[in-house]
């Protein structure tokens, strides 16, 4: 069977096969920070250190179930992601996001304590505005929404790729994306506990933030922290219906 696509360079494809595969993960070059692009030169693969946010809601979507009443649909998908995207925009360092259905994976530089603080604002946020989706969308007649969040320090690998004007797109990979999916898969299944961080998140947190924290097996914190102006509006424009 031949396939052709004059979109294909099968050389090129090939060498870069070869040039990923004889990365020596031992001597890639390591950055505090997620660095700016005119810091990268010609890398290609390197290893940063950030905060990834993960952000899991509960959709599953089949063909028939979109036909049935009372279902999570694709219009609470479509709100989600734009809340947590827009929400997480705000924060003056973030930097990259990645999606895929019922899932928001959110890369922020955070070489200061002071940047992960205001990360943790961004939180509650969040938290507080899918609150106010789950309740919309029951008064829109669709199921309630069940949604964690989480959040954990640490080194990633980036590949970046240039495209043919120049201008670079990233991929992230490596246990520090791994780990805040684990912690959002706790934080969604931990009851009213909607947000869980891991240990080295929670030390670099003030002490006001940090004793809205409550301790979790396995060294991790968990909270069901609010913004007050959103859930204000929540108690005044919601609860009375």
């Amino acid at each position: 069977m031949e396939l052709y696509h004059e979109g294909f360079d099968l050389e090129s494809m090939l060498r870069y096969v070869d040039e990923v595969l004889a990365a020596d993960g031992d001597k890639i070059k390591k950055f505090p920070h997620i660095p700016d692009f005119t810091e990268l030169g010609d890398l290609n693969y390197l290893i940063a250190t950030c905060t990834v946010v993960y952000v899991k809601m509960n959709l599953n979507l089949t063909y028939d179930s979109l036909f049935k009443d009372k279902v999570v649909t694709f219009r609470q998908r479509e709100s989600f992601q734009r809340i947590v995207t827009s929400i997480m925009r705000e924060h003056p360092k973030c930097f990259d996001f990645m999606m895929h259905d019922d899932e928001v994976a959110c890369i922020i530089d955070t070489p200061f304590q002071s940047d992960i603080n205001v990360l943790f604002e961004q939180l509650a946020k969040v938290n507080s505005m899918l609150s106010i989706l789950s309740r919309k969308s029951q008064l829109a007649g669709l199921e309630p929404m069940k949604w964690g969040i989480g959040s954990h320090y640490g080194s990633v690998y980036v590949s970046v790729h240039r495209y043919h004007d120049g201008t670079p797109s990233y991929t992230w990979s490596g246990k520090t994306l791994n780990y805040a999916r684990q912690l959002s898969e706790k934080a969604f299944d931990g009851g009213s506990r909607s947000i869980y961080t891991s240990e080295v998140f929670y030390k670099n947190l003030k002490d006001e933030y940090k004793n809205l924290m409550r301790l979790e097996e396995g060294a991790e914190y968990s909270a069901n922290i609010i913004n007050r102006p959103i859930q204000n509006w929540e108690t005044e424009n919601l609860d009375k219906k």
